[in-house]
């Protein structure tokens, strides 16, 4: 199923970036005192913090396995733990959902701060958490599809796939500058180690160099027949009895330069295929590095809604997700060309003016 790919996409995701957030905002727990402190020893408290939270939680992963396999009349112990949990990361959701809105509605460039990126991870957190703890996105679209009223069913059914289908790729697009920032710091620092240590792409110069210099017209006959041309007679005899050999060995010779001149093509037109390709990579990351957060949350918002109503209409049409398909089909896809058609002119619209105002 597309949504169990994109929810376990997402979880994946979010771990990734919960697990890079210390590297990526290393005194968003600091600010205060972060002016006051050495930048190597800020990075050595967040690597030790992001160390205690890993093995923290591996040992609270550990202890729910334990409770569920071993000791399960131990169960009311993780109950009296995730409730207040839950109940903290709910409240915390309400609060980040402002937050989120003020970022998508906001004109303005640049990144995101910590307590904006703080708000998207707890929203996807608590739906995380909801999802594990209790189940709530299949207990949801199992209860609208076990409803006895057709009409209902296929209405509650389609707008929690929709709504969980718009969640998941929304947190996909709005998580990604974390690891996408982190890799492409990674990958500049590389391209400068690799500069300064070695150019390994004169590797490549080298072998088109060799095909240049390849001569592949030398025959060993020819010179045989233009060297003995006025000499003596014996000597002409002697060189057409020679002949098969001496045409045997320019064959072998020519073959022998024709392969090499095609491995070094081979080799050369390579190195320089992923020169190229090294040189669109490094202007997509000073793009990524560039990228104003602001803007890739709004738009993965209009991402995310044109996504989430085109994945399912499609879905629809060659799995039905609908008891009375024929009708409940006609009203959803009247609603969501409604919905999308304002969506997609409205985008268009606002990004003519952004390039008008620049």
């Amino acid at each position: 199923m597309i949504l169990n790919f994109l929810k376990v996409f997402t979880y994946a995701l979010f771990c990734i970036s919960a697990l890079l957030s210390p590297f990526v905002f290393p005194g968003e727990k600091h600010k205060e005192s972060a002016s006051a402190q050495n930048n190597n020893t800020t990075k050595l408290k967040s690597v030790i913090v992001t160390i205690e939270f890993i093995f923290m939680c591996i040992a609270f992963i550990a202890g729910i396995i334990l409770i569920n396999f071993k000791f399960r009349n131990l169960a009311w112990v993780f109950i009296i733990i995730a409730i207040p949990l839950l109940l903290t990361y709910i409240l915390g959701a309400h609060m980040s959902i402002g937050i989120i809105g003020n970022v998508i509605r906001s004109d303005h460039a640049g990144k995101l701060s910590a307590d904006e990126n703080w708000a998207i991870r707890t929203v996807a957190y608590t739906i995380f958490l909801l999802d594990i703890t209790y189940k709530v996105p299949s207990r949801l679209l199992n209860f609208a599809a076990h409803i006895t009223s057709e009409a209902i069913s296929d209405l509650l059914y389609i707008t929690f796939y929709v709504f969980f289908l718009f969640l998941y790729i929304f947190f996909i697009c709005a998580l990604l500058p974390s690891p996408l920032s982190v890799l492409a710091k990674l990958m500049v620092r590389l391209n400068a180690f690799f500069n300064k240590k070695f150019d390994i792409f004169k590797i490549g110069d080298y072998f088109i160099g060799q095909v240049s210099i390849s001569k592949i017209n030398y025959s060993l006959l020819i010179k045989a027949i233009d060297a003995t041309e006025d000499r003596c007679t014996v000597l002409r005899i002697l060189v057409g009895i020679f002949s098969p050999i001496f045409l045997s060995v320019d064959v072998s010779i020519k073959t022998m330069i024709m392969l090499w001149t095609l491995f070094s093509l081979l080799v050369g037109l390579t190195f320089r295929l992923v020169k190229i390709v090294k040189h669109t990579i490094g202007k997509i990351i000073i793009w990524i590095y560039n990228l104003s957060e602001y803007r890739l949350v709004a738009t993965s918002f209009r991402i995310a809604l044109i996504a989430s109503l085109t994945i399912a209409v499609v879905h629809n049409r060659y799995i039905p997700l609908f008891k009375e398909y024929e009708s409940s089909t006609g009203v959803f896809e009247f609603v969501a060309s409604a919905i999308l058609i304002p969506v997609v002119l409205e985008w268009i619209n606002s990004e003519k003016h952004r390039q008008q105002a620049k």
